[in-house]
């Protein structure tokens, strides 16, 4: 397989887009139930439906399209995966995807519904940039920087949260 010369990080979407249905097992354990929901989010932005199992970063964002009893749930956004059934439904599941195109469109449109507009980078910065404001009007009035001076050894100064960055030129830091 030649890989063309792109940056790694379009290639890796463009193998995105080439993906129906992405499978997406994970073992139901304490380190499993730390990781990020990255592959949902990046699914739902190159357009691809997910089969995952229902353990930790996948409950966050994911809604199962079957629900007990096999009836279809028209706001599901993937197909999950129980542990207690994992290899019979893991195969009960492809096998639908693969008899019923129209689930796996509803599954994509679903998921781009629910996820791309959570995860938008424009509606992240706006939640980054509202988090910091409330820091700074929330923080302490002064903090105190430690620093090493080759001159003089170690010194500290005391500024106010929002001059730091003024601070932190006048005393050669940055």
């Amino acid at each position: 397989h030649s890989f063309p010369t792109r940056r790694s990080s379009d290639l890796y979407y463009q193998y995105y887009k080439e993906i129906d249905i992405l499978l997406v097992p994970l073992v139901n354990n304490d380190f499993n139930n730390c990781k990020s929901q990255l592959k949902v989010i990046e699914s739902a932005f190159s357009n691809t439906a997910v089969i995952a199992s229902n353990t930790g970063p996948y409950t966050i964002d994911l809604v199962n399209a079957i629900e007990k009893g096999g009836t279809i749930n028209e706001n599901g956004n993937a197909l999950l995966v129980d542990s207690n059934k994992n290899h019979k439904d893991w195969v009960k599941y492809i096998t639908k995807c693969v008899n019923d195109p129209q689930l796996v469109e509803m599954l994509k449109k679903n998921l781009q519904k629910d996820i791309c507009v959570k995860y938008d980078a424009w509606f992240l910065l706006d939640v980054i940039i509202r988090l910091l404001m409330e820091y700074i009007i929330n923080a302490p009035s002064c903090i105190v920087i430690k620093y090493v001076d080759k001159n003089i050894g170690y010194g500290t100064f005391c500024c106010n949260v929002l001059n730091i960055g003024n601070e932190l030129v006048k005393y050669g830091l940055i």
